[in-house]
C-alpha cells in the first residue's frame, strides 16, 4: 500500500524512550537475576556432527586413528569446546528477564569464555543449564550485559561453566546522556552570558538536553535506515 505523503509528512512520533526505540534497561532489577533454568540433551550422533562442522578428517584419511577418536562411535571422544553448545538455549531466557525488554535484532554476540570443569566430556548426557545476569555496562553506543552459564548433569555433575558477553547496539542510559547534555548547556549558557546560566532552572536545562537528544536519535535512526 503507497504511503499517503499528504497525511504522514508532518506528523509527530509518539514520544520513545532512548536506545532506538528500545526500552531502557533497568539495571536495579536485572543485575543479579536468575534465567530460567534450560534442558539440553546429546548423543553421540551431535558430538560426531559437532566434530564435522569444524572440519576434523578434512584433507585426512577418513579412516586414521586422530579422526575416527572424534567421527565413529566406537570409543568416541568430545571436543572440549562442545561446552558452548548447551548454554547457548539459555541464553534465549534473557528476553523474559522482568525489566529488559530488548530487541533480539540489536543484539550482537561478543566475547566468550568457555570452562571445562569435568575430567572427560561425555559423549551422551540429560543435562540442565542455569545461567545469570552477573553485569551492565553502558558502552555509550550500545550496552555490554555479561551473563555466566554453568551445565550439569541431571544428576548434579558440574560439565561446563561460560561466561557471555552480549552487545544490545542502540541502548545507552540516558540519564547519564542528560546529565552531560544538561552539563553541556550550563557550560553554554555561561559562555553567553555570565549571569543567564542562574536564571535558568533545571526544567529547562532537562528540556533543551531531552531535545538535543531526540535530534541525535532522528539522525542515528535515519542514518541506520539509510
Amino acid at each position: 500500500m503507497p504511503i499517503d505523503v499528504q497525511k504522514v509528512l508532518g506528523q509527530e512520533l509518539p514520544s520513545m524512550p532512548m536506545g532506538m526505540g528500545l526500552p531502557p534497561i533497568d539495571v536495579q532489577k536485572v543485575l543479579g537475576q536468575e534465567l530460567p533454568s534450560m534442558p539440553f540433551s546429546w548423543t553421540e550422533r551431535d558430538i560426531i556432527l559437532y566434530a564435522l562442522g569444524l572440519g576434523v578428517g578434512v584433507g585426512e584419511v577418513p579412516t586414521s586413528e586422530p579422526v575416527l577418536r572424534y567421527t565413529y562411535e566406537n570409543q568416541l571422544k568430545a571436543i572440549p569446546t562442545y561446552g558452548v553448545v548447551p548454554a547457548f538455549p539459555a541464553l534465549t531466557g534473557m528476553l523474559s528477564v522482568p525489566g529488559m525488554q530488548i530487541n533480539p535484532m540489536m543484539i550482537l554476540h561478543g566475547e566468550q569464555v568457555t570452562e571445562v570443569l569435568c575430567k572427560e566430556v561425555p559423549t551422551r548426557a540429560d543435562t540442565v543449564t542455569t545461567a545469570r545476569v552477573t553485569g551492565i555496562y553502558d558502552k555509550g553506543k550500545g550496552a555490554l550485559i555479561a551473563l555466566e552459564a554453568t551445565t550439569r548433569t541431571t544428576s548434579g555433575q558440574d560439565l561446563f561453566r561460560n561466561e557471555f558477553g552480549i552487545f544490545v547496539r542502540g541502548f545507552h542510559d540516558e540519564r547519564r546522556c542528560l546529565v552531560d547534555l544538561m552539563d553541556a548547556e550550563v557550560r553554554a549558557a555561561r559562555d553567553v552570558d555570565d549571569d543567564s546560566s542562574g536564571a535558568l532552572d533545571r526544567d529547562v536545562l532537562e528540556q533543551r538536553a531531552r531535545d538535543r537528544i531526540r535530534r541525535r536519535l532522528d539522525r542515528a535512526v535515519f542514518a541506520f535506515s539509510h
